[in-house]
């Protein structure tokens, strides 16, 4: 009860509208500072009219693609930090492919999403590609089947 009378008290407090005056003869702004914008917009303005052209100091360029920027980096050790970095430099990426032969990976299909933490497997709804040993454990189930070649083919766009 108490919050709400506070909340009312505050709410009639700011719903009056009470009026700036100044004494008569008053300013907002002081004589000497008015004389002083003054003389700073004149000088503006002046050197605004005498100069039709841009200046370099009016110009904004865009970066050059050559540039040093601030990015991502070795710093030390092979510790990666915020360094500089050349725009045009890509970041090398190596990766290694190893080569599977046809005979050591085996397509099945699956009904619905399970993991199997006994044998430290997953699979998802659909197509899957997996070692044989793991597959014989996978064709256990019943949701599990064995999908053919042409299947995996099909469903791919082979």
């Amino acid at each position: 009860m108490s919050e709400n009378k506070n909340n009312e008290e505050i709410t009639e407090i700011f719903d009056e509208e009470v009026p700036a005056n100044l004494v008569e003869g008053e300013t907002i702004i002081p004589e000497e500072k008015f004389e002083e914008f003054k003389t700073a917009v004149d000088e503006v303005i002046k050197s605004k009219s005498v100069r039709e052209t841009p200046t370099t100091d009016d110009v904004i360029t865009a970066p050059v693609p050559d540039q040093v920027v601030p990015g991502l980096g070795p710093v030390a050790d092979g510790v990666m930090g915020s360094s500089l970095v050349s725009k045009t430099e890509k970041p090398k990426v190596s990766v290694s492919k190893a080569k599977a032969s046809d005979t050591d990976k085996v397509a099945i299909f699956s009904t619905k999403n399970v993991t199997w933490s006994e044998i430290g497997s997953k699979i998802y709804r659909g197509y899957n590609i997996v070692k044989p040993e793991i597959a014989d454990k996978w064709l256990t189930k019943s949701f599990v089947r064995l999908a053919t070649p042409e299947e995996v083919a099909k469903e791919f766009g082979l």
